[in-house]
């Protein structure tokens, strides 16, 4: 009995050490926490590329993120308007550039018209033109109607965004790590921005460099589909007793 005693102890205690530190840890990791600690909708996960056991499938995975993310996106464009997705983060290497290159290449791809410009390529962060921009045209002037343009903006720690353009964006995306803590500071930009936003519906997240599980949650069970990864991901569903089926139809 005293052994059993000591053992639910020591377990109660295990348990509430992993709910305090649930409560207070503010890693966004996935889109549960990432919504409760930032209160902003996440779009989508890309993930972090795997060195060991699952890299030979790393193309794979990124590659269903990425039309996942894709097909979050694209309903909230419409013909007949500009439509702008303005890519945001507070600080640097949440990897915005490389997010805005694969969904560039992938919407060329399938055939829609996009143009994608980058801080400090196409324009200047610097620049009274940028600084003072009442519309998409003022930092690029050729841009066409029926192109989809993808906005890379600076980080907005070090930097300034014009109302008029953040206003532009048909959809207004916060990429950022998934592993990393979410500071007060990236909390009060994300707040100040929120505030110049006259549709608060069109601010999301992405969280980059993913676990895994993170990356399930969007496009479902990821390769390479063993058995014990079927379980696994069955378990983590809750489908405990359920029967799949796995025929082609």
């Amino acid at each position: 009995m005293i052994l059993l005693g000591a053992f639910l102890l020591t377990f109660m205690l295990t348990a509430l050490w992993f709910l305090i530190v649930e409560l207070l840890d503010r890693t966004l990791r996935d889109r549960m926490r990432s919504e409760r600690i930032t209160k902003v909708p996440v779009m989508g996960c890309y993930p972090r590329e795997s060195t060991m056991r699952y890299r030979r499938f790393n193309k794979t995975i990124s590659d269903m993120a990425l039309r996942q993310l894709s097909k979050a996106l694209l309903p909230h464009f419409k013909q007949g308007q500009q439509n702008v997705l303005n890519l945001l983060s507070t600080d640097s290497g949440n990897g915005k550039s490389h997010l805005a290159e694969e969904l560039e290449n992938y919407w060329l791809s399938i055939g829609l018209q996009v143009r994608r410009l980058t801080y400090d390529e196409d324009f200047l962060a610097d620049d009274s033109r940028y600084i003072l921009a009442k519309d998409i045209k003022d930092i690029c002037p050729d841009i066409m109607p029926d192109e989809i343009a993808i906005i890379e903006y600076p980080n907005l720690d070090d930097n300034t965004i014009s109302s008029a353009l953040l206003n532009m964006g048909t959809v207004n995306l916060m990429v950022t790590r998934a592993n990393r803590t979410w500071k007060d500071v990236d909390q009060k930009a994300l707040k100040e921005l929120e505030s110049r936003l006259e549709n608060k519906d069109s601010l999301f997240m992405c969280l980059t460099e993913a676990q895994r599980y993170a990356v399930e949650e969007f496009v479902g069970q990821l390769p390479p589909y063993t058995r014990f990864n079927n379980f696994v991901y069955r378990i983590s569903q809750m489908g405990i007793t359920a029967v799949e089926n796995n025929r082609a139809k």
